[in-house]
């Protein structure tokens, strides 16, 4: 399977954001361009990718001088696949790539194939949905607990 690397971007965040709030004192303020300097990349892209977050309700954040962002409380409890889905977005079918396959004018084969492929993503996506973001990462890190608490 291979993701986009926007939705590789965005599994990064919340891995480094993550991190980077069980590490903090409740006092400090992480930002998006903490998040991007420490993984190098686009401050922009990561910009865009936390706003993401903000509407899938992984991340919450505040602007200002006071403002930041954070992993919401039970956060890390979303299902992989679903955070996976709204990362990819509707750009991501395996049916898109049907037509160079299928030869021209064998619609039911076509039909046929786009089912195969949709019901194998969807085995896919239901496979990763039986894991949390708290089972990939690495929960040594003191701190991390309130990111597991259901809200």
């Amino acid at each position: 399977m291979h993701f986009s690397r926007s939705t590789n971007l965005g599994l990064q965040i919340v891995a480094e954001l993550s991190r980077q709030q069980a590490e903090a004192s409740d006092s400090t303020r992480l930002t998006a361009a903490g998040i991007s300097e420490a993984l190098d990349a686009s401050p922009t892209h990561v910009a865009k990718l936390i706003s993401r977050l903000v509407d899938i309700g992984i991340v919450k954040s505040a602007r200002g001088r006071s403002g930041g962002i954070h992993i919401v409380n039970g956060g890390l409890r979303c299902p992989l696949g679903q955070l996976i889905r709204h990362l990819e977005g509707q750009d991501f079918q395996v049916t898109r790539y049907i037509e160079p396959l299928t030869p021209k004018g064998s619609a039911q084969k076509k039909d046929h194939f786009r089912s195969i492929l949709t019901d194998a993503e969807e085995k896919f996506y239901a496979d990763l949905d039986r894991f949390t973001i708290a089972d990939v990462l690495e929960l040594n890190i003191s701190g991390q607990h309130r990111m597991m608490k259901t809200p």
